[in-house]
Parts: C-alpha cells; structure tokens; sequence
C-alpha cells in the first residue's frame, strides 16, 4: 500500500498533467481560430480582386447605359470589404498577443513543473508560434499588412472618383447627391481605422 509521502506526488503531477493538457486545448482552439481567420481575409482579398476584374470588364456597358449611380453604389460593397479585413487584423493582432504573453508561457510552465529541481528546456518549444506576432508587426511587412484592408479601399475611391469624370455637376440627380455624402464619410472612416490600427493596435512583441 502507497503511503502518503508516495500519493501526494503522484497527485501532484496529475494536477500538472491535467493544468498543461487545459492550456493545451486552449492553445489548439486558439489557433484553430486564427486559421478560420486568414482564410476568412484571404476569401475578401480574393473577391476584391474578382470584383475589381469584373467592374473593369463591365464598366463599358454601365457607361453606355447611363448606370453611372453603380460607381456610388457599389463602393459601399468595397468598405464592407474594408471593414472586415480591419477587423481581421485586429483579432489576430490580439490572438497572437494572448498566445505569446500568456497560453505559450502556461505551457512551458506546466511541461517545467513535472520536472523540479532541472533546467527548464522548454525555451524553444512552440518557439515559431512566440515569433509569429513579431513578425507580423514587423516594419517591412506593415505594407502587405495594409495592403489586406488597402485594396478594397482603393477600389472604392476610384469607383467615387470616376463618377465624377463621367457625370457633370448639373446633371447629378437628389439620389446621387445623397449617395455622395454617404461615401465621403465612409471613405474617411475606412481609411482613418485602417491606419489607426496598423498603427496603434499592433502591439510591439
């Protein structure tokens, strides 16, 4: 029969074990969840760019039938784009700092305990993961950062600016005036939120 001295051991690396396989989890739905992320952010930048083929293809025949209110209109699709790809680096901005700071030292910690009294040799595990948010914040890679959420932008602002060129002040009707200040609003604020969090809500790690 185990004495006391043999069990508290023994329940003490089962708490280990069971606190280490909780960051675990953890961990994989973490990155289960920045994975579902990308690939959300690189659908958007792929439809921005059939979007974009589609528009060039088609905006012979929008001129020719007097739809120039579609260069109004459609803009607004693009910011929605915008919008989301923003959002997209602002959670795996903080995802990646969450894993970092917290999950990936918790389980360094946990595989250290089970081994008291040695050198801890867990500096280099999951080591890339610990990288990855640096590297995304790194200077040379802010333009590709920006670029995600900057593309559907750039759409969206020559759609507004060739309205211009193809329909005279005089002829602009009520409901393209009111779809013009809905766009300039929309314009700024995608721009100013894009900027703001490349610039302010990536965490230097």
């Amino acid at each position: 029969m185990k004495t006391d001295k043999e069990i508290k051991p023994l329940y003490r690396d089962e708490q280990i074990k069971l606190i280490h396989n909780s960051f675990l989890e953890e961990y994989k739905i973490m990155r289960e969840e920045i994975k579902l992320n990308i690939e959300s952010s690189r659908q958007s930048l792929y439809l921005t760019f059939v979007a974009t083929a589609g528009l060039i293809t088609a905006a012979p025949f929008i001129y020719q039938a007097h739809l120039e209110i579609l260069f109004l209109l459609i803009p607004l699709f693009f910011y929605i784009i915008s919008f989301t790809q923003v959002r997209a680096i602002f959670f795996q901005n903080n995802l990646g700092y969450y894993l970092k700071t917290s999950v990936i030292p918790n389980i360094r910690g946990a595989i250290d305990d089970l081994a008291p009294g040695k050198e801890p040799r867990t500096a280099k595990l999951m080591e890339w993961e610990e990288m990855w948010p640096t590297l995304y914040h790194n200077n040379l890679l802010k333009p590709a950062t920006a670029a995600v959420y900057g593309a559907p932008l750039i759409v969206a602002f020559l759609l507004f600016v060739a309205f211009f060129f193809l329909v005279p002040l005089q002829k602009i009707t009520i409901m393209e005036w009111a779809l013009i200040v809905l766009n300039i609003p929309c314009l700024i604020y995608s721009g100013y939120l894009g900027v703001w969090t490349n610039l302010h809500l990536q965490r230097k790690l």
